[in-house]
């Protein structure tokens, strides 16, 4: 990202840096009796590994082609953050939405064949980190 520390890199940033709940569980796991937020973080983690999930992705990626060309550009997953930062601005308090340049950086992250955008796959794993990275934050603040 390159933007420090800023606030509006935060969720950007964590989203690259995700692990799965189970993963980042697993040294406490044996030490402590599972609390409430760690056993919906792993309800939701096995949620988004069930055999729904490619048709919640494949909807959601239609939603957000929305020239329909197969892949998402920067500009499209732009105007699908800024969607989903005003849908829930009230629980995304000082943290801004992303810059058009950060959004290119994400993407850039998540092109696994180098063409500059993302296609329904690389779209998939992209929306999980980012689920997964914004329901732990939530528990780390209480939320969950």
């Amino acid at each position: 990202m390159g933007c420090g520390t800023s606030k509006s890199a935060e969720p950007v940033a964590a989203a690259n840096k995700a692990q799965s709940p189970a993963a980042a569980n697993s040294e406490t796991a044996a030490a402590a009796p599972r609390s409430q937020s760690d056993e919906r973080l792993a309800a939701l983690q096995a949620q988004l590994d069930s055999d729904k999930w490619p048709a919640i992705r494949r909807k959601a990626f239609q939603t957000v082609d929305e020239n329909n060309s197969g892949s998402i550009d920067a500009s499209e997953l732009l105007r699908a953050l800024s969607a989903i930062y005003s849908e829930y601005a009230d629980d995304l308090r000082g943290v801004k939405e992303p810059t058009q340049a950060e959004v290119a950086e994400l993407l850039k992250s998540q092109d696994k064949d180098g063409n500059g955008t993302l296609n329904e796959e690389e779209f998939g794993v992209l929306a999980k980190r980012m689920i997964l990275t914004e329901a732990q934050l939530a528990a780390q603040a209480g939320r969950l």
